[in-house]
């Protein structure tokens, strides 16, 4: 019996040990894990598309009122604009006119859609599968916005650049589809009006026709972080996401301020209490030339696979970066709701999301996973409340001269007129601020951000007081 017993000792140990070398051999040669079966999954899928949309559009009426709105994919209104651009660039009869850079006679577009950067047209392009294009348009190499002309009989788009306008002539195209969308959008009454004042083609391009008041809606919403919203087991399964392997293969660090601290090799996660996401993972292979297609879809891939849930962002910045001899691009994106930006205090993190990449390899992200509440009905901020453009400069042009005065470095401070100080002015528009302060339930703030400086300033809509300075 004691024989029978030893043999059945020694084939248990001869069986676990070949079940522990079988996993330890293995340990490196992981395939991708399938997520399906995580509590934590996704139901959607983000594309370049999603990320370079433009961050506002201009709109003028028949009776010559320009208006601002920011939810441009409302009412399919960009779908439309897309397709319009996509018929008329593939037209082998479009003619190409270089605007004289003097020409104050350049009529306003009845549309104009603006991108916060100046952008390769041909990335954009591939962006919005828009494959067909007549030969011509490749003699434009970059946009920061484009225009369509509903009525005109002799132009049809205007795309621009900070240097170049270039008017595309097509005679027989029809805009019917677009003007049907277009007067949906004007009928929403969401919309602010600009101030035509010195109104000049110059000042569009510069993405600065600011409408004085705040006339659009802006839903009161609430936000909460979304790492203590999931539990240690969530966590871990995020881990699982971000490495694509189990956890058995993870070691994990629990620090004391609540952060946890993932390795894989030499992947780091580190999910921290207030929010931040952060992940780093070495390059594996040289990339010493940049694709900036590719990047952005390694990049919108990347943020699909690791979001916790879906998120309306939009693309603020593209930086050409090097790591070593390594060259790749640094995106920064924003989120936004209902079209409006929204800018999040947080000490580790001065962008909602930034992802370095590599072609086809990330090697640093970080996030700002924030989750907004989804209330029973829509309420809306009150407007009539909230304070004018002009009236937030008028309340702190003392603080702008004063910024004015570090970043010109300027001794003769008596000779700073108005006008030199809001020049300087890039951008000004309405926004949410997220001052971070509680974990759940964080009420957004509405704020006028104004872009100057290199920095967005961030004034409370109703009193006017600066809130934050990004």
């Amino acid at each position: 019996m004691k024989e029978k017993l030893k043999t059945l000792l020694i084939i248990i140990l001869v069986l676990n040990s070949i079940v522990l070398i079988y996993k330890f051999s293995t340990a490196n040669k992981i395939e991708q894990k399938n997520t399906e079966n995580l509590a934590i999954t996704q139901d959607y899928t983000y594309t370049p598309l999603d990320i370079l949309v433009p961050n506002k559009a201009y709109l003028k009426t028949s009776d010559s009122k320009i208006f601002t709105i920011y939810d441009v994919t409302s009412e399919k209104f960009f779908d439309t604009a897309m397709n319009t651009l996509s018929e008329i660039l593939s037209k082998s009869t479009l003619k190409i006119n270089e605007v004289d850079e003097d020409n104050k006679e350049l009529k306003f577009p009845d549309i104009v859609f603006c991108y916060p950067y100046e952008i390769n047209l041909n990335l954009l392009l591939k962006a919005y599968d828009i494959e067909e294009v007549n030969p011509k348009i490749d003699t434009i190499k970059s946009i920061s916005s484009f225009g369509i002309y509903l009525y005109d009989g002799e132009y049809s788009l205007l795309l621009s650049n900070k240097d170049k306008d270039y008017l595309i002539q097509d005679d027989d195209f029809d805009m019917s589809n677009m003007i049907v969308r277009f007067k949906k959008v004007i009928d929403k009454n969401n919309l602010n009006e600009v101030n035509l004042t010195n109104l000049d083609l110059s000042q569009m391009k510069k993405n600065l026709l600011v409408h004085d008041e705040i006339m659009m809606k802006m839903p009161i919403t609430y936000v909460s972080n979304e790492v203590v919203l999931i539990n240690m087991e969530e966590k871990d399964k995020l881990a699982e996401r971000f490495f694509g392997v189990d956890k058995y293969y993870i070691r994990q660090i629990k620090e004391d301020n609540g952060s946890v601290i993932y390795f894989y090799n030499s992947n780091v996660l580190k999910i921290n209490p207030n929010g931040l996401v952060s992940y780093y993972s070495p390059l594996k292979n040289d990339e010493n030339e940049r694709n900036l297609f590719l990047s952005l879809n390694t990049a919108v891939n990347f943020i699909t696979k690791n979001s916790l849930f879906p998120y309306e962002f939009t693309l603020d910045e593209i930086i050409p970066i090097e790591a070593g001899k390594n060259k790749g691009y640094k995106f920064i994106l924003s989120y936004k709701d209902n079209g409006i930006k929204t800018f999040v205090k947080n000490k580790e993190s001065s962008h909602d999301i930034v992802i370095e990449v590599f072609n086809n390899e990330v090697r640093n992200f970080k996030q700002i996973f924030k989750l907004k509440e989804q209330l029973s009905y829509t309420s809306y901020e009150d407007n009539s409340s909230m304070l004018s453009y002009s009236e937030i400069i008028d309340k702190n042009y003392d603080y702008l001269k004063a910024q004015f005065i570090e970043n010109k470095e300027i001794n003769d401070k008596d000779k700073i007129t108005k006008q030199e100080v809001i020049s300087e002015i890039t951008d000004a528009y309405p926004a949410y601020f997220d001052p971070n302060l509680k974990l759940k339930n964080e009420r957004l703030i509405p704020v006028w951000a104004i872009e100057a400086f290199g920095k967005n300033y961030l004034f409370n809509v109703y009193n006017g007081v600066l809130m934050y300075v990004d």
